[in-house]
Order: structure tokens, then C-alpha cells, then sequence
């Protein structure tokens, strides 16, 4: 009789164990649903301030746009290697070197090319340094966007500044000829 009772005492323990464990699974479905939609509504939330910066910015809303651009950079939400993250920290950048403040010019552009290496941002960052006077600088990162997009006028445009200030003239006479060639009717 107690091998039999304590047999049973083992089932029903192990059917409540089965049954919390249920229980526990499908709590944690509805925690981690909830979750997600939480989560799914902070990210259209934060589209929708990105979205929001950049109608300001292209309505000359600067100050508006920094603030915005901030908003979004600031919560964290985003790992710094995102696109928009890339694209908002680009975008900063080119505000504040419009506001004289290169030097934080140069960290969003740093930042913008933690999430993509495009030759615009390194020319981006190269103008800020060439306006902070660190023409080494400068001229390292035009020779780099000049290497991502060697048909970029922007990009020989900038090294050829950057090569002028270093006083390698000769070179920079080179890059002065692409951008003609890439547009002859600067002639």
C-alpha cells in the first residue's frame, strides 16, 4: 500500500510539474508577444521621429532636425551599425558642420561610417577635418572615398582641397583634371 500511495504521490507530483510547465511556456508566449509588439511600436515610434527629422532638415528646419536626428540616436534602440543610424549620424554631421562645430562634425561622421563606408561620408568627414585644419586627415579620407567611388567629382573635389593644403600641388592639379573630365562644362 505505500509503494502504491507514494507511486502516486510521484504521478501527481510529476503531472503538476507538467502542468506548471505548461503554464510557465505559455506565460512566456504572452510575455515575449507582448514584448514584441511593445518593441514593434517603439520602432515605428522611432521611425517616425527619424521620418520626422528628415522632412525638417529638407524644409531648412535645422535646429528641428537636430533635435529629432538626437532623439533617435540617443535611445539606444539601434545598434550603431544600423543603416538609419548611419544615415541620421551623416546627416547630423552635415548640421553641424553648417553650425561650425566640426568636431562634431567629425564624431557623427565617424559614427555614420561605423554602419556603412560610403565615399560621401568620408568626404563628408573629410571637409570637417580640412575646416578643423588636420589636413592629413583630411587627405586620408578623400584618398579613401576617392578609392570607393573614383568617378565621384565630390570625392576628387575634396582631395584635391586637402592636397593643396598639404602643398602637393602637383597631385591635386591631377584630381582638378578628373573633376573636369567627370564635368566638362566646369571648364
Amino acid at each position: 500500500m505505500c509503494t502504491r500511495s507514494r507511486a502516486l504521490c510521484l504521478l501527481l507530483m510529476m503531472f503538476c510539474l507538467l502542468a506548471s510547465s505548461v503554464a510557465f511556456a505559455q506565460e512566456e508566449e504572452k510575455i515575449e508577444k507582448k514584448t514584441t509588439e511593445a518593441d514593434d511600436s517603439r520602432a515605428t515610434a522611432l521611425l517616425k521621429t527619424a521620418n520626422a527629422g528628415m522632412r525638417a532638415h529638407e524644409q531648412g528646419k535645422y535646429d528641428e532636425a537636430v533635435t529629432l536626428y538626437t532623439q533617435v540616436i540617443d535611445s539606444g534602440a539601434l545598434p550603431p551599425e544600423d543603416n538609419l543610424m548611419s544615415y541620421l549620424y551623416n546627416n547630423r554631421g552635415l548640421l553641424r558642420m553648417q553650425r561650425a562645430d566640426y568636431q562634431g562634425a567629425v564624431s557623427d561622421f565617424t559614427n555614420a561610417l561605423k554602419g556603412r563606408a560610403e565615399a560621401m561620408m568620408y568626404v563628408n568627414r573629410a571637409k570637417a577635418w580640412t575646416l578643423l585644419g588636420e589636413d592629413e586627415k583630411a587627405l586620408e579620407d578623400a584618398d579613401k572615398a576617392v578609392e570607393l567611388a573614383p568617378e565621384s567629382s565630390r570625392a576628387h573635389n575634396q582631395r584635391a582641397i586637402a592636397l593643396l593644403n598639404s602643398g602637393m600641388s602637383g597631385r591635386a592639379r591631377q584630381d582638378i583634371e578628373k573633376v573636369r573630365f567627370l564635368y566638362p562644362f566646369l571648364k
